[in-house]
């Protein structure tokens, strides 16, 4: 899971004040297929069919407001997006139809809280499909949060993992969740379905055992200093999580750097990047800086852990100095614990470790679930000084 650090007390805030107001599960709007570069649906879905197994009602909206609706029965209805007048047609093959205009949208709720699109992707909940004031196409799967959680656990930890460490995930995937709401308020919903908020298959990808995990923790998020955390989490650490500050930012006194000894009974997580000066050079020219001839890659400062802080390309026009997370972006480096040497006109990184090494170990929670501690036990580990308790 790629996570993009946000520390934006306001949003925050606002954003987890209606959860903690009300004693129901809360409702989560997931953008569905959402393009990072275009702000909207993915092209490959401008035109889809929606069905349900049951019936189920399409209405049209503007401001939270019913302007007009249709019901369905077994049927099929047809999405279509029509760039040239910035229109959004929803219609069924005997002409019934709901036009979407700018500013508004559509909302197709089915009776058995379930519809496929195109015969093959599964969701449980309601689909939005939302025009924006200034044209854009967004399709949103609203949902109860628990449910939303079946499509997330699975996709993030698996359904092979031991038990114990896949409740930890669903309460570590709970927490951020809720941590999260409105992150993406100005296109109507909360979080995407991708690597940059958490990765959600829906329905296809829910498995029994997965379920029941969800299901035994139910309403459980992790709490300090009386407020909800942010829970993040990653594949590997290599032996050893990291403080917060040498990843992003702020210092986090949850985030801190512990053992993770347990990881290592499931085997080392070793990578290697092998780049020549050249393909150094052309990277980097991408990114806008010519450093010249690059003469060496050091690490110029380290962590106790051993992880990389900073990080010089020396060429012969200038120095390039990347520090903290930054250090494995421009190389594609699977994480900050890694080594450099220079073989001839060839430089070899090695490392131990995937992700970003800050929260809960993914493989170290399933090693420490192997060595009998419970989910309790392994979010404690990882996450200093946290209470468990429901939303």
């Amino acid at each position: 899971m790629f996570k993009k650090f946000f520390i934006c007390i306001i949003i925050f805030s606002c954003s987890i004040s209606s959860v903690w107001a009300s004693s129901t599960e809360p409702q989560v709007k997931i953008g569905l297929f959402f393009d990072q570069t275009t702000h909207e649906v993915n092209k490959n879905y401008n035109n889809f069919n929606f069905s349900s197994s049951d019936s189920f009602t399409v209405t049209k909206c503007s401001d939270d407001s019913k302007m007009e609706s249709f019901d369905c029965s077994n049927d099929i209805v047809h999405v279509q997006r029509i760039p040239s007048s910035n229109k959004i047609v929803v219609f069924k093959n005997d002409n019934t139809f709901l036009t979407a205009n700018k500013g508004e949208y559509i909302k197709i709720t089915p009776q058995n809280n379930l519809f496929t699109i195109n015969n093959q992707l599964t969701y449980r909940g309601s689909l939005i499909i939302k025009n924006t004031s200034d044209g854009k196409f967004i399709l949103i799967n609203q949902l109860n949060i628990e449910e939303y959680l079946y499509g997330v656990v699975v996709k993030e930890i698996g359904f092979k993992a031991p038990i114990e460490s896949i409740k930890a995930q669903a309460i570590a995937a709970r927490t951020y969740t809720v941590t999260h709401l409105g992150t993406y308020a100005m296109y109507g919903f909360d979080m995407t379905d991708n690597k940059y908020n958490q990765v959600y298959g829906g329905y296809n990808a829910e498995n029994e055992k997965v379920n029941s995990a969800v299901d035994a923790t139910r309403g459980l998020v992790m709490f300090y200093d009386g407020k909800p955390i942010r829970a993040f989490y990653f594949s590997s650490s290599g032996g050893r999580t990291e403080n917060c500050e040498n990843v992003w930012t702020s210092k986090i006194p949850y985030l801190v750097s512990v053992s993770d000894e347990y990881e290592l009974n499931r085997g080392p997580r070793n990578w290697s990047v092998y780049l020549t000066s050249d393909n150094i050079r052309d990277i980097l020219t991408h990114r806008g800086t010519d450093v010249g001839e690059v003469l060496d890659v050091v690490a110029t400062k380290r962590a106790p852990s051993n992880r990389v802080l900073e990080l010089q390309v020396i060429g012969s026009n200038t120095t390039k100095t990347f520090t903290k997370n930054n250090v494995r972006t421009p190389f594609n480096l699977k994480s900050q614990l890694f080594w450099i040497h220079k073989d001839n006109d060839t430089y070899h990184f090695y490392g131990k470790g995937y992700g970003h090494a800050v929260g809960l170990s993914q493989i170290g929670a399933m090693a420490m679930a192997d060595a009998g501690f419970n989910y309790s036990d392994i979010l404690k580990h990882y996450f200093t000084g946290i209470e468990i308790a429901n939303y």
